[in-house]
């Protein structure tokens, strides 16, 4: 396969980090002779920033077309927990459930 020459990345999407946390994540993968293997591992690296920082359901995809003019685009989907449900055994048969909206 071909390489690509990578300018930059441009975010999308995201709101719980910011493009310029974004950015140092991904400065690494910024240069001539990239190829597409680097901007799936520059994808997984933004995503493992959102889940190092505790946002366990959000991730990146790289957008469609990925690169326009030697920028990369990611595309940010943030997950929100709506219910968590603990089920804690008790003395009886019964499980007590506890949930939280």
């Amino acid at each position: 396969g071909g390489t690509i020459s990578v300018r930059g990345f441009r975010f999308s999407g995201n709101e719980a980090l910011s493009n310029e946390t974004l950015q140092a994540v991904t400065q690494a993968y910024i240069g001539d002779g990239r190829r597409y293997g680097a901007l799936l591992e520059a994808r997984d690296r933004v995503t493992r920033a959102y889940v190092d920082t505790g946002y366990i359901s959000s991730g990146a995809v790289l957008a469609d077309p990925t690169v326009r003019d030697g920028i990369v685009e990611i595309e940010i989907i943030e997950g929100h927990l709506t219910t968590i449900e603990v089920e804690i055994p008790s003395c009886e048969n019964e499980p007590i459930t506890w949930v939280a909206s």
